[in-house]
């Protein structure tokens, strides 16, 4: 397998856990709003196994390289990709939005708003704003295609007709790449929207 099979792998492995826990707070029958954080308001985690051509099985992320105090320290050099490797040929997967916690989750009022103000459900994607928007659309793809199957599998719904993509600045951007490939999987010409 090679090395970005392997971190293609544990970058799904990592949106697996997320998605378990979003499927099980789902509310059925409610509207849903998925947010993309904005450039760097991502949260970046990274795997304790290195990439082993000889062992293929992914590896979870362990531990937060940015955003906490460790950024203060040497995280910032461990963001650094060279050659397409992410550092030391480790997995580096988004973790949802980043969180200063306990002092400062930046979107908690916009998930305190859906959740407790409408009722609805809330849902983030972090992406890996260090790659390319390609690939963060082509995951956010992948995110929410797993959103619905787990979704229509739990409660036997579809939660994708009532779902909203709310986007922060670069999140944006991956919306409207994801938008993009969409429709060319459709045949649709961009015009035709």
């Amino acid at each position: 397998m090679t090395y970005q099979a392997w971190r293609k792998q544990s970058i799904l492995e990592a949106l697996d856990l997320q998605l378990r826990e979003t499927v099980q707070r789902y509310k059925p029958g409610e509207r849903t709003v998925c947010m993309l954080p904005g450039g760097m308001g991502s949260q970046l985690e990274i795997s304790k196994r290195k990439y082993n051509a000889g062992n293929p099985i992914p590896s979870l992320p362990e531990s937060t390289i940015w955003m906490d105090v460790g950024i203060t320290a040497d995280d910032a050099f461990r963001l650094e990709i060279k050659d397409g490797y992410d550092f030391k040929k480790r997995a580096v997967s988004p973790f949802g939005p980043v969180r200063f916690l306990p002092l400062l989750d930046p979107y908690i009022f916009l998930k305190n708003f859906i959740n407790d103000e409408k009722g609805w459900n809330y849902v983030s994607f972090g992406f890996d704003w260090r790659r390319s928007l390609t690939e963060s659309a082509h995951m956010l793809h992948y995110f929410l295609e797993e959103f619905r199957d787990r979704v229509k599998g739990k409660w036997e719904e579809d939660p994708l007709p009532t779902t909203n993509l709310v986007c922060h600045s670069m999140g944006g951007l991956v919306a409207l790449r994801f938008v993009h490939l969409l429709v060319g999987k459709l045949g649709v010409s961009p015009a035709a929207l």
